[in-house]
């Protein structure tokens, strides 16, 4: 299947890689939880493409590039890798990964003894695995809590999610006030007190930080809500 978002968001893997929150990295490789309403295969999220598996996301744009990695779980050990930082579209690598990972499965005659994922560099690797810790997938959620976060999403503006979090409406969700920001942001979002989507708080209101997850989308106002409505979503807020 080839997705129809061709925007580059991430021009470097490093790029990606700097903001995804550590408790979504095991070892080498990207783990990030999706609530179960999303269905497994191709999905766009946030106008980037994705592909849903086992309630995990995985990069899938054409026009970026990843490196995919085939790894035993019984051992940890990569079996083989697809693509590198720079020569192959993700979307390629993970299919080419994806086709092995089944067929080594097979083989086996196991689900899941083999995975893939994107690696990430000794920079961003968990040397401690305690630290790899996936948010809820949302795998018991009810049906009304469901409901509650679709409907929230399908009325509710950036700028009123906005005016909800400095409200104390959004639960453990907020909006902090930010002076001297060294990206020029005014806004940050956090969960439970820790920034939101990115621990280092890279994310942030100003349009070239709420860009990262294509939260560009208007005032810096409207920038931080997009970044909270996406804390709705998966589960964060209510």
């Amino acid at each position: 299947m080839n997705p129809h978002v061709r925007v580059i968001r991430y021009a470097r893997p490093v790029d990606y890689h700097r903001v995804v929150v550590r408790r979504h990295i095991y070892r080498h490789w990207i783990f990030q939880p999706v609530p179960r309403y999303y269905h497994p295969g191709y999905v766009v999220i946030d106008d980037y493409p994705w592909y849903i598996h086992n309630n995990y996301r995985y990069r899938y744009s054409p026009v970026e590039t990843c490196q995919y990695d085939l790894v035993d779980s019984e051992t940890d050990t990569t079996v083989r890798s697809y693509g590198d930082l720079n020569s192959m579209s993700c979307n390629l690598a993970y299919d080419l990964c994806a086709a092995d990972r089944d067929a080594a499965n097979g083989n086996v005659y196991e689900d899941e003894r083999y995975f893939c994922a994107e690696h990430v560099e000794d920079e961003y690797a968990n040397t401690d695995d305690t630290v790899f810790n996936p948010d809820d997938l949302g795998t018991e959620w009810s049906e009304a809590r469901i409901a509650r976060i679709e409907s929230y999403l399908a009325v509710t503006t950036d700028l009123q999610a906005y005016k909800d979090a400095v409200a104390k409406k959004l639960g453990p969700c907020s909006v902090w006030k930010l002076r001297g920001n060294p990206q020029g942001c005014t806004y940050r979002a956090k969960v439970a007190g820790v920034n939101y989507p990115d621990e280092a708080g890279l994310v942030c209101s100003a349009p070239a930080q709420a860009e990262i997850v294509g939260c560009n989308v208007g005032t810096e106002k409207e920038n931080i809500g997009c970044i909270l409505k996406n804390a709705v979503l998966n589960g964060h807020c209510m």
